[in-house]
């Protein structure tokens, strides 16, 4: 029967030797293929780390400890990446798309009646490894089994530790200590879950259904690094203008302010936005334009535009509207459109 190992990783791509020692070394038992469920800079991360042929911990583990395999499994890795634009399923559309991700991907892996699925919770953040175990516990078989990996406390997310090797190894440890990596334990601690695939056809499909047509709210996600303003996880392509203004009215929306004026509000507080997207010659070209106090009419623009610019982006069969406007006091105010929009700045 074939063994798949499909292990949950964040930046901690020492989990990944730890794992296959224990499975190698300790079990003595033979992994078919590996699968890495991450994100994209998890991805980067263990790719520069554990698959260099040359200088890999990964491959110095196989020949460490004789374990054949290892080289066969490090050369036909599969990494699953889950899209996520901070790195981290900030946002709670993130954690939706995320999730539906990896019910598919369980789904498939266990389609085979040949195949024993090991799902290891160890990596990444606590979001994925708990839709790894929904996922598990919706297609999970007998044979199949979910487990987390336990390391010594004086060696656990030391960089410096990857496996315990097979002669007496010295690194610095907790307090700058020396540390002899030879010694370190490595344990998998199972974990029993529910097998719902042994239910009637018809309890699974609820399930299926139930989990796939979660409703989260729409989200506005702008990511100010990137200069990416996101709307359900679908990038929106913002001229510079529309994405800075849009940055400004979510900050002064997350800063428990009324809005932004539609008379009144300041090109200075704008700038601020703006530089952080237009180019340095757009941003000295636009400051010398603006008046101090901008334009209603400008103000009004610029909502309008974002607003038929997120249109298609559809939630329910129900465009998006991210803007709308509120008086207050005799002054008209821009807001964002909270019942029906969460908001992230980052």
């Amino acid at each position: 029967m074939k063994q798949i190992v499909l292990c949950t990783l964040g930046l901690t791509p020492q989990i990944l030797t730890e794992l296959i020692y224990y499975i190698g070394v300790v079990q003595k038992q033979k992994i078919d293929e590996l699968v890495i469920l991450t994100t994209e800079a998890g991805r980067e991360m263990s790719q520069s780390i554990l698959f260099e042929p040359d200088k890999s911990p990964l491959y110095q583990l196989g020949a460490d400890w004789n374990i054949s395999w290892v080289k066969n499994i490090a050369q036909n890795v599969k990494y699953e990446t889950i899209q996520s634009i901070s790195n981290d399923f900030i946002s709670q559309n993130e954690v939706s798309y995320m999730q539906k991700q990896v019910l598919e991907i369980v789904r498939i892996l266990c389609k085979s009646q040949n195949s024993c699925l090991h799902a290891c919770l160890a990596g990444g953040r606590k979001q994925l490894s708990s839709a790894l175990t929904i996922a598990m516990t919706l297609y999970g078989r007998d044979q199949d089994t979910l487990s987390h990996l336990i390391v010594s406390q004086n060696v656990v997310s030391n960089p410096a530790f990857f496996y315990p090797p097979p002669t007496k190894e010295n690194i610095i440890g907790l307090n700058n200590q020396s540390v002899n990596s030879s010694k370190a334990n490595i344990y998998i601690s199972n974990i029993l879950f529910p097998r719902l695939s042994k239910l009637p056809s018809e309890c699974r499909d609820l399930m299926e259904k139930l989990m796939s047509t979660d409703s989260p709210q729409p989200w506005l996600d702008i990511n100010l690094n990137k200069r990416q303003i996101l709307i359900n996880n679908q990038i929106i392509d913002m001229p510079p203008s529309l994405a800075a203004w849009l940055a400004w009215l979510a900050t002064n929306s997350l800063n428990g302010k009324r809005g932004l004026k539609r008379i009144g509000s300041s090109k200075e507080e704008y700038l601020k936005f703006y530089k952080k997207f237009a180019s340095h010659k757009s941003f000295l070209r636009v400051s010398a334009i603006l008046p101090d106090i901008l334009d209603p009419e400008w103000m009004e623009e610029k909502t309008s535009r974002i607003n038929k610019l997120v249109a298609n982006c559809q939630h329910s069969n129900t465009a998006v509207r991210v803007i709308r406007t509120q008086k207050h006091d005799s002054c008209l105010y821009y807001i964002l459109e909270a019942n029906h929009c969460g908001v992230l700045v980052y």
